[in-house]
């Protein structure tokens, strides 16, 4: 802050001769204005630390730079600011570059439309002003500018940095959204998910909500050089955390596992596929908030750097595939809701075949000379297959050169 804000406005104010007293410590500058005489107080601030934004006193006017660095509950606490009665104006300016991905409740809380405009926002006396490089009125300025930005050769980041309009950088994976905290709602399952590291990965332990097919993520441990036994007892220590529930971890760690085990935390390995995008194209068709604490910071900056490979040309790589860093809670995450998701498909199953089971016996006392049965899907099958896998067999694969033989290596199929 002392390096570019703080800086920036000493320079404005030496450049127009405004006298001006500072306190370094605080970051305050103070001066008067030319025409009334007023005082005017600027004070810089990070958001590091919550509690110094609650200390402002008096406060008529705040500039949130760079928003999409702000978390929807940071703009909460910071308009609460304003509700003090000072007797004059209150106004609250954020600047930033419109990327989705970063700040996508900016997006939904002011922006009627995907395409920016100048004009009133959604909120009440809220004002949007869109403009770009092409609107700064000093020419030497835009055009140096200009050239910089055109160096940008991914589609995306240009639409963003020059058009100034909404959008997520190309391979950007997840955009879940931040809450300052869970809902007072009934929840219908808790769970944990782990991911184990040590000397440069960090250990990772979420604690997740589900309501139905929306999650809320609570980021409970993302520490270095944590042994089993370590991060064990820290767990337990944690009042958040219940040893008693299940915890899945990544499967490759059979030891690891062991040692939770062994601390009496119910950890299980975690269920993975072939394809980690199986996963992560699972985990898009769920709502997933992340739950504003001490550490959920970890978690933004990872789903923000979370991205598929790409090419030197700057395309996605094929096949899809995730860039393998950065990613310990997010995988803490991805094993605690696949794991738990299969699970439910795999019981889901055993009580569909069940189902049909009782339904061919209570058929068989019905009619006992019935011989077959029509599924669901149509087909006539024996009664004795109804809830097994024999009612479902593999479809017949065309013979080569004949109707519906595949278009691999040049063979041509006669579908249409």
């Amino acid at each position: 802050m002392k390096d570019s804000a703080w800086r920036t406005f000493k320079t404005f104010l030496d450049e127009n001769g405004i006298p001006y007293s500072q306190h370094k410590t605080d970051l305050t500058l103070e001066f008067y204005s030319s025409r009334r005489k007023t005082r005017n107080v600027i004070q810089f601030s990070g958001l590091d630390d919550p509690k110094k934004i609650k200390s402002f006193k008096g406060c008529t006017g705040e500039w949130l730079e760079e928003a999409t660095d702000f978390t929807e509950a940071d703009f909460i606490d910071i308009d609460l600011i304003l509700r003090e009665q000072t007797g004059h104006y209150h106004q609250i300016l954020m600047s930033f570059n419109p990327d989705e991905a970063r700040a996508p409740w900016l997006k939904k809380m002011f922006f009627p439309s995907s395409i920016p405009i100048t004009g009133p926002g959604l909120i009440q006396d809220s004002f949007i002003h869109h403009s770009t490089i092409a609107d700064n009125p000093i020419q030497e300025m835009r055009e140096k500018y200009y050239q910089v930005l055109k160096r940008i050769k991914d589609p995306i980041l240009r639409q963003i940095y020059i058009a100034g309009r909404w959008a997520a950088p190309k391979g950007q994976i997840f955009s879940w959204d931040i809450v300052p905290s869970l809902p007072e709602i009934g929840f219908d399952q808790i769970l944990y998910g782990g991911d184990f590291g040590f000397s440069f990965d960090p250990a990772a332990c979420v604690k997740i909500h589900r309501r139905s097919h929306e999650y809320w993520i609570e980021l409970l441990l993302y520490e270095t050089g944590l042994t089993d036994p370590a991060m064990a007892q820290v767990l337990k220590e944690d009042p958040r955390f219940d040893p008693e529930m299940p915890s899945y971890w990544d499967n490759v760690e059979p030891k690891a596992i062991k040692t939770l085990r062994d601390k009496q935390i119910n950890a299980r390995p975690c269920t993975k596929t072939k394809r980690v995008m199986v996963q992560i194209d699972q985990l898009k068709e769920f709502e997933i908030h992340i739950v504003e604490n001490e550490l959920s910071h970890h978690l933004v900056d990872e789903v923000r750097r979370y991205k598929l490979k790409q090419l030197k040309n700057g395309e996605i790589a094929r096949p899809l595939q995730p860039v393998d860093a950065f990613d310990h809670a997010i995988s803490a995450t991805r094993y605690g809701i696949f794991t738990n998701f299969d699970l439910y498909l795999r019981e889901a199953y055993k009580k569909g075949r069940a189902h049909f089971a009782k339904g061919r016996e209570q058929m068989k006392e019905k009619e006992p000379g019935r011989k077959a049965a029509i599924t669901a899907a149509g087909r006539l099958v024996p009664l004795e297959t109804v809830g097994t896998d024999e009612a479902t067999p593999e479809p017949e694969k065309p013979k080569k050169g004949g109707y519906g033989y595949g278009t691999r290596k040049g063979r041509i199929s006669r579908h249409r």
